[in-house]
């Protein structure tokens, strides 16, 4: 029952768009399994791509990379195998330079290559919340794009469903608490020239 209210907001807004959701509350489990096997097999229900990554099994290290149009707004993108939106970026790979693996990253989610490696923007340590273990958290400054990069911003498929450049105050409504502070923090950062230590989205020292 607790995951009913999360539930229903998911269906109202992307669920729809990434699943095709049956009514079961009426249907036999066999009238249910008969429902879908229909649409499966009229192909009035068009392939659904499920994106699941690997549970972590100890403390991980992931990268994120800011990027900023020409109105200074930030982009965000959706992925589709967590709730909320996110910076480009991802876990950095054993052996890997954090910054480089958020230029990896950058260009494997949205298509955009960049020149530059990163200034280094904001150290952030999650705390671990089972069944999570936490780790350390890093946002680098990419810099802004100009218009055309800016068009041109290509999704991978299945692993994010939508982009967008957004403010401050919108990103406020967008981003999960602790990832909201992490930007908030480190747009003070830039403005700064200066990189913050964060412990769970709060400056310290």
């Amino acid at each position: 029952y607790d995951h009913i209210e999360p539930y229903r907001a998911a269906l109202a807004s992307w669920l729809t768009a990434d699943a095709h959701p049956v009514d079961t509350g009426g249907l036999t489990p066999y009238e249910a399994a008969a429902r879908i096997a229909e649409a499966v097999g009229t192909g009035s229900v068009p392939a659904c791509d499920i994106v699941q990554t690997p549970e972590p099994t100890a403390e991980t290290l992931a990268a994120g990379v800011l990027l900023f149009d020409e109105q200074d707004r930030v982009l965000l993108v959706d992925p589709t195998y967590k709730p909320g939106w996110e910076f480009p970026g991802g876990v950095v790979e054993p052996g890997e330079a954090p910054a480089r693996a958020g230029m990896r990253e950058v260009a494997e989610e949205t298509g955009i290559s960049l020149d530059d490696v990163p200034a280094l923007l904001v150290v952030d340590w999650e705390r671990p919340v089972p069944p999570g273990y936490g780790g350390l958290r890093l946002l680098f400054d990419g810099g802004r794009l100009d218009s055309g990069a800016a068009d041109r911003v290509l999704l991978p498929g299945p692993e994010l469903r939508g982009w967008r450049f957004v403010t401050e105050d919108e990103a406020a409504g967008l981003l999960p608490p602790v990832r909201y502070e992490r930007l908030r923090w480190a747009l003070r950062a830039r403005e700064r020239g200066a990189a913050l230590y964060l412990e769970a989205g709060t400056p310290v020292g």
